[in-house]
């Protein structure tokens, strides 16, 4: 009887530590008339013991659903230039005068390819400011690349290689930014049908750019 009496009073005590180490566990002791939780008050508390824990758990962040890109999507400079725009990497400015550019190097890559046909290839009879004889190809892509940059509206000056100096844009067609190039790199491979290219390079305006002479596009 003495055991059976201890026992039935640790059960209320070792609940109510439980109790109160964890706050989410919610015990139903159900109790007759005139019982009592401890053993020392009244009869004893009954054996029979429910409990019911709650578990509170976080709920997962919701994630948008992705889209589901199409077989046809299609990702031109064009395009990439928009997103740039939108995300502020870069201005307006800067995605006219590179859309400029990437149809000067289109007009440029038809020429090459049509050089042999059209009688574009050999040497047109002047040297650069590099002491390099021009080709043909190299003062007409001149012309395409300048004109290209002139009509975007976006350049205040421009620098070709195959220019003695640097030339102003007119004012009506006067923008910002300042563009050097070389409209034709390699054109004394065409010949080999080796790789050639356009490089170019891309200025915030300066005051340290001048003018050797008053020269406008």
């Amino acid at each position: 009887a003495m055991a059976a009496a201890t026992t039935t009073a640790s059960r209320p005590l070792l609940l109510s530590r439980q109790q109160a180490a964890a706050s989410s566990l919610q015990c139903r002791l159900p109790r007759r008339p005139g019982s009592s939780l401890f053993a020392g008050q009244g009869q004893a508390s009954t054996p029979n013991v429910r409990c019911m824990a709650v578990v509170d758990t976080p709920s997962a962040p919701a994630v948008a659903p992705a889209r589901k890109r199409s077989s046809y999507d299609m990702i031109t400079l064009t395009t990439w230039l928009l997103k740039q725009e939108q995300e502020g990497v870069i201005d307006n400015e800067m995605t006219i005068v590179l859309s400029s550019i990437s149809t000067a190097c289109k007009q440029i890559a038809s020429l090459v390819q049509r050089a042999p046909i059209s009688n574009l290839t050999g040497v047109q009879g002047a040297t650069n400011v590099q002491g390099e004889d021009q080709k043909k190809l190299d003062v007409i892509s001149n012309e395409v690349f300048s004109n290209c940059l002139r009509w975007s509206g976006r350049t205040g000056v421009i620098a070709s290689e195959e220019e003695d100096v640097p030339v102003a844009v007119e004012e009506s067609y006067s923008g910002n930014y300042i563009v050097v190039f070389d409209p034709l790199d390699g054109s004394s491979n065409i010949d080999a049908a080796v790789s050639t290219g356009s490089i170019f390079g891309i200025y915030s305006p300066s005051d340290e750019c001048h003018i050797g002479d008053d020269r406008a596009a």
